[in-house]
């Protein structure tokens, strides 16, 4: 029953969905589930927004350029429980992720690119 009525009033139903995803307690309630997920809290995380002066701990460039929504993504160590790191801009934390949270890749890509730059430092 409850699904034949869900069919026929598939696109209300849906609009009414999305309005309330739009409030502003199921948008609180929403990143604090986010945040839970990966060991912070929402206290946490505006502690850490704020030692950080909004700016991602990796390249230092403010929230809003970078970073889905305007806000910095919690990072976290991959472990479980997930403990807490500090707040990166999306490319920063994608970037982390890319080299599996491997600092000895990491170490080798820096090496990398050190080397091109030299080379091409010696060309110009």
């Amino acid at each position: 029953m409850e699904k034949e009525k869900y069919e026929n009033n598939r696109d209300a139903v849906r609009a009414q969905q999305a309005e309330y995803q739009k409030k502003p307690h199921v948008i609180l309630r929403s990143k604090e589930l986010e945040l839970e997920r990966h060991g912070w809290t929402l206290e946490r995380y505006e502690s850490k927004k704020s030692e950080q002066k909004d700016m991602c701990a990796i390249c230092k460039i403010p929230t809003a350029p970078r970073a889905k929504g305007g806000s910095l993504v919690a990072d976290h160590e991959h472990i479980d429980p997930p403990v807490p790191r500090g707040l990166l801009c999306t490319r920063c934390n994608t970037g982390l992720g890319q080299f599996l949270d491997n600092p000895l890749l990491l170490l080798e890509a820096v090496e990398y690119l050190a080397r091109y730059a030299l080379k091409k430092a010696a060309h110009a």
